[in-house]
């Protein structure tokens, strides 16, 4: 390229001089001076351009010294979106050398999920000049990833393309900082809305600050309608009128605590244990924290204490409150009149304090198991009070648990029966000797009928007449039935009732035994249920089976003729018999058992006379009478078959449970 002096000559040369003959001595004088001027203002034009030079040089240098040296990422990238330039601070924020990021995709280091945001961001149409922001992810090569601020600036290169002039700003710690501050706020919210009661802070002036939810729930306002809310507007005159020497005091940094029944948005009036604490910051109140706690709950808790504590000193009975070692918490003053020993003496003593020598070591063990196994305790055990006095105590032991189970306290209930066991053993004894006087009676009244029936017996065999033989005969089974009766009476030593299956099974095996055939053609069917009478129904039934008996094997079976006798015993349902009579429903209304009593046999049957025979037959009239007593009715067929209907009510004693065999 030629120089600046060539350029110059070879222009001159385009230019040729005027000529020098035609210039006057002045003319040239003129030309020479205008020569010598604008050589004196091309050199300061010279200087003011190296100066300019200078500057600029400087200006570059020190804008190449903040592109090179800045702490933010500076790159250059073209309008199809490829890096053109990048200082050192976005090579090393994308990972990547500076020569290797030019021709690279800026999207290439975006987040695939940020993308639309950065795209978003190029089309927004701003004023000329001025730059646009948005935070987004990237990240490196490598695949660590980073939060960045992408300012962008529209702008053109050398040559007056357009170009996107791109800052990056890593602002990882400032996300982290911001999420972690963000989780805080949850957690201290959150520990904030779980507190049982109502949490705020109030400024110097009254201005709600922060409420948890409870504040929302209690007063009925949402979270916006709480924040700085005035504490007057929010508590209502009355109540704060009440409040506000409180809060005068806490605004002078004296922390408060007081109660305040408030009233819930349903209408119920609540207890409530209210607490200002000061917020001093330098020493000087900026405000302070409230806390209202529900403590309605507790304050029933404290009333149900206290009406449980006098009833549990109204009690009669002595109430003993133990630890789960045994060591007495608590008497009542019931427990300290039956022992003798103050509430002072027992305190931290167990309850071995009150046995002696005659306390009954097997009850001791028992109860110590009891304990053991954490369970409930009834007894009766022989005590000793203070001054060394018997009294036998009815001991109840409950275990008391908490609400995960974990047992918390015994309770025992302690009542003095030293009276009643006197008078019960006063009342064993006569007991025992009215019974030892009964089974006197019944066994003297056995023995007579045994000897009768001896008696009989021996009369019967001295006569020669069959008739008289055979009322002989009838008279000792009937006398047997009534001795079968006193035997299991003496036997059992029960002599209210007696089980009248076990008892009718007896006697007529006894009475089929006896007066049955011995070719045994004749067998004996029983089907008797099981039922307990007194002795005022038990003796006519075995007098009307035995009857009854005797007739079917006297009658029903003649020339050694074959079949069997049936006795049957069965509760009537209450539908069975449509015809009863009004006395059995007179029966039934005082809750009296309807039974059915049969005898029956298979034999010839009944004689054609026999309503004209009843009243000729002493046996007959006997059942008819017997069935009268039992306050039944006596029915009769169809076919040899004798049945009685009576009401049965339950003796108020058990029944002998075995009837035990007459020795005859």
């Amino acid at each position: 390229m030629p120089s600046l002096r060539q350029r110059a000559e070879a222009l001159s040369a385009d230019r040729p001089l005027p000529s020098q003959e035609a210039l006057t001595l002045e003319e040239a004088q003129r030309m020479l001076h205008d020569l010598r001027v604008h050589k004196i203002e091309l050199e300061m034009q010279n200087e003011e351009l190296r100066q300019t030079q200078a500057k600029l040089d400087t200006a570059r240098a020190r804008y190449h010294d903040l592109y090179e040296q800045a702490p933010m990422g500076y790159c250059s990238v073209s309008m199809k979106g490829l890096i053109l330039e990048a200082n050192p601070a976005a090579a090393t924020l994308l990972g990547m050398a500076r020569e290797h990021l030019v021709n690279v995709p800026l999207t290439h280091f975006i987040y695939r999920e940020d993308q639309d945001s950065f795209f978003l961001l190029r089309k927004q149409s701003v004023t000329p000049g001025a730059a646009r922001a948005c935070e987004l992810r990237m990240v490196k090569p490598e695949g660590t990833p980073f939060w960045v601020k992408l300012a962008l600036l529209d702008g053109f290169d050398e040559q007056g393309a357009p170009v996107l002039r791109i800052v990056l700003s890593d602002i990882s710690e400032r996300r982290q900082a911001r999420a972690a501050l963000q989780s805080s706020e949850q957690f201290l919210r959150a520990i904030a809305d779980n507190v049982p009661g109502m949490l705020g802070y109030w400024s110097r002036d009254l201005h709600c600050l922060f409420a948890n939810k409870e504040y929302f729930g209690w007063f009925g306002r949402t979270a916006e309608q709480m924040q700085g809310v005035r504490l007057p507007d929010l508590q209502g005159p009355e109540l704060f009128k009440k409040n506000e020497p409180y809060v005068r005091a806490v605004l002078g940094g004296e922390d408060q605590q007081f109660e305040r029944l408030l009233a819930k948005p349903n209408g119920e009036i609540a207890h409530t244990w209210v607490q200002y604490i000061a917020h001093r910051v330098d020493g000087q109140v900026q405000g302070f924290f409230s806390l209202v706690t529900d403590v309605t709950a507790f304050k029933q808790g404290q009333e149900q204490l206290r009406v449980s504590d006098a009833a549990l000193k109204a009690v009669s009975q002595g109430v003993v409150i133990t630890g789960p070692d045994q060591c007495i918490l608590s008497i009542n003053d019931a427990f300290a009149a039956i022992t003798g020993y103050g509430e002072a003496e027992m305190l931290g003593q167990t309850c071995r304090i009150l046995r002696g020598p005659l306390t009954d070591p097997r009850t001791v063990d028992s109860i110590r198991l009891t304990l053991h196994s954490e369970a409930e305790f009834f007894g009766e055990i022989l005590n000793y009070r203070k001054d060394g006095s018997l009294f036998w105590n009815e001991l109840a032991i409950s275990p008391v648990r908490n609400a995960q189970g974990r047992l918390t306290h015994y309770i025992g209930v302690t009542r003095d029966i030293t009276e009643r066991k006197h008078a019960q053993a006063v009342l064993q004894a006569a007991l025992q000797e009215k019974v030892a006087l009964l089974n006197e009676v019944h066994h003297r009244v056995k023995n007579n009928l045994q000897v009768v029936t001896s008696l009989l017996r021996l009369e019967a065999g001295r006569s020669s007449q069959p008739d008289t033989r055979a009322v002989l005969g009838d008279m000792q089974g009937r006398i047997r039935s009534m001795a079968l009766l006193h035997e299991a009476l003496y036997r059992s030593g029960v002599f209210a009732s007696v089980e009248l299956g076990a008892y009718l099974r007896q006697l007529a095996t006894q009475a089929f035994r006896t007066l049955a055939p011995q070719n045994g053609a004749v067998t004996l069917q029983l089907d008797l249920a099981t039922v307990s009478v007194g002795m005022d129904q038990a003796t006519p039934c075995g007098l009307l089976v035995n009857e009854l008996i005797a007739n079917c094997l006297k009658h029903g079976f003649p020339e050694n003729r074959g079949g069997a006798v049936r006795l049957e015993l069965k509760p009537v349902q209450p539908d069975a018999d449509a015809d009863a009579d009004a006395d059995a429903d007179a029966d039934a209304e005082r809750g009296a058992a309807q039974w059915r009593l049969c005898v029956s046999d298979t034999g010839v049957g009944l004689p054609p006379d026999m309503l004209t025979r009843q009243g000729q037959s002493l046996g007959l009239q006997l059942v008819a009478d017997l069935a009268k007593q039992l306050g039944g009715r006596l029915e009769i067929g169809p076919g040899a078959a004798f049945s009685v209907t009576f009401p049965i009510e339950s003796p108020e004693l058990p029944a002998i449970a075995a009837i035990p065999a007459m020795v005859t």
